[in-house]
C-alpha cells in the first residue's frame, strides 16, 4: 500500500476514484459484523466510530477516524484517567469520551507503518482489511493499552528533570519529548502527583507550567493565556 504522505491531494483524490473503493455505510456493515463483536469480546462498549472501556481510574478509547476522502480509515486508541478533565477543563464521562479527549494517544498502524486500511473494491476485500485491522489491535493495541493497568505507572515515574530537560525516555507509553514539553501535560500529570500525595512535585510542576504560560510566545503579549488562571486555582487550592 501507498503511505499517505507519498500522495499529494489531488493523487488521493484520483485514486480513490481509480480504485472505486466501497462506500463508508458498506464499510460499517462489515465492521459492524466482524471488528466490533470483537471489541465487546475485550469488554469494549459503543458503537460506529467510537468506543470505551472503563476499569476505574482507567479510560480506554477506540476510534475508527475515516479519511474526508473516503476510502480508507484509521485505527486509534486513547488512555485516560477517570478524575482528570480533558484539555478543555471537561471532566470525563467514560461513554463520551473519544480518543481526541485522551491525554494518550496512539495510532494503529500496519506492520509497512501504514496508518491507513483501505475499505477495499468490494466486499470480500472489505472483510480482508477488518481481519487485517483485528490482527493489528491483537498484534500492537492490547499489548500497548495493556501497559496502563497499574496505576499510577507510568506517570509516577515522570520525574521533574524529565519535563525540564524532554526527551523521548517514555515513547513505548506514548508520551514523547514533545509531550513532556507540553502544559496541558503538565496540568495533567500535577493532578496525578496530587492524588498520589506528591504534593511538592504537582506544585513545582504548575509553577514552571505558570511560567512558562506567561511568557508563552503564542501570545501577542505576556501573561495573555487563559490557561494562566486554571494552573493559578490549582496552585491556590493545594496550598
Amino acid at each position: 500500500m501507498w503511505l499517505d504522505k507519498d500522495l499529494s491531494e489531488s493523487d488521493k483524490i484520483l485514486y480513490k476514484n481509480i480504485f472505486h473503493q466501497i462506500t463508508g455505510a458498506e464499510f460499517i456493515d462489515i465492521l459492524n459484523e466482524k471488528f466490533v463483536p470483537f471489541l465487546e469480546s475485550l469488554n469494549f462498549k459503543g458503537s460506529k466510530n467510537n468506543f470505551y472501556k472503563h476499569n476505574s481510574p482507567w479510560i480506554y478509547t477506540v476510534n475508527i477516524f475515516k479519511d474526508k476522502y473516503g476510502g480508507e480509515c484509521a485505527l486509534n486508541v486513547g488512555v485516560h484517567l477517570d478524575f482528570i478533565e480533558n484539555t478543555i477543563d471537561k471532566l470525563p464521562i467514560p461513554s463520551k469520551f473519544s480518543v481526541s479527549d485522551c491525554i494518550i494517544d496512539k495510532s494503529i498502524m500496519m506492520d509497512n507503518d501504514n496508518p491507513w486500511y483501505l475499505f477495499g473494491k468490494n466486499s470480500i476485500e472489505g472483510h480482508e482489511t477488518v481481519d487485517i485491522m483485528i490482527e493489528m489491535f491483537k498484534k500492537k493495541g492490547i499489548p500497548f493499552l495493556s501497559k496502563f493497568e497499574n496505576y499510577p505507572i507510568p506517570f509516577s515515574d515522570i520525574e521533574y528533570n524529565d519535563i525540564l530537560k524532554p526527551k523521548n525516555k517514555f515513547i513505548q507509553y506514548e508520551i514523547t519529548k514533545d509531550k513532556l514539553d507540553w502544559v496541558h501535560f503538565h496540568i495533567f500529570l500535577a493532578k496525578v502527583n496530587f492524588n498520589i500525595g506528591n504534593t511538592d512535585l504537582a506544585l513545582k510542576i504548575l509553577e514552571k507550567a505558570k511560567n512558562d504560560e506567561y511568557y508563552a510566545k503564542r501570545f501577542e503579549k505576556y501573561g495573555m493565556s487563559p490557561l494562566l488562571e486554571r494552573i493559578g486555582k490549582l496552585i491556590k487550592n493545594a496550598r
